[in-house]
């Protein structure tokens, strides 16, 4: 319980992990998270998602370069990763806040919340109100999601149709 009472615990905490996902390393296999032997290290959920400097590459980066090497990847869902991605770095990192962190904001913020730890209806029906507002977009916080920023004037969605009726072998005169 005390765990989760803790403010940012998620950001905070550190939990062992090898800093070394090759796999090839023998003095790796043989090393313990208790028992050391130089391959695991104490991260934050930062360093695992986003890597350090001098230190572990991070997850996102490492299946940026795998994506990277696939060819069969089409624009659109390379486009849909990236969103992903920058969305799970910036809650990493604590840039965006967790959907858990919001809502216990905007409950300890309630002008009807009397800091008892009782959340009462109307407090409840406030919160499921500016959540399902956000979600749908009629009300944008940046604490929470990011906007997403288009720099190409052209539908993607129309030109990814385009470049595959061309890879199809379709000649295609649709405007």
């Amino acid at each position: 319980m005390q765990l989760c009472e803790k403010c940012c615990y998620f950001l905070d905490r550190r939990s062992s992990l090898a800093n070394s996902l090759d796999g090839g390393s023998e003095r790796c296999a043989a090393a313990t998270p208790m028992g050391g032997g130089g391959c695991w290290e104490k991260m934050d959920i930062n360093t695992i998602m986003n890597g350090s400097q001098n230190g572990f590459k991070g997850l996102i980066p490492m299946l940026r370069d795998y994506l990277n090497g696939m060819e069969d990847i089409d624009v659109y869902t390379r486009c849909s990763l990236a969103s992903y991605f920058s969305l799970l770095s910036k809650r990493a990192s604590g840039e965006l806040m967790t959907w858990a962190s919001w809502m216990r904001q905007f409950v300890a913020c309630h002008p009807e919340y009397k800091q008892d730890s009782v959340v009462s209806g109307e407090v409840a029906y406030d919160l499921m109100w500016r959540y399902t507002q956000v979600i749908t977009g009629q009300l944008e916080d940046s604490s929470i999601l990011f906007k997403q920023k288009n720099n190409s004037s052209s539908d993607v969605t129309k030109a990814q149709t385009v470049a595959q009726n061309r890879l199809d072998g379709c000649d295609c005169n649709h405007d």
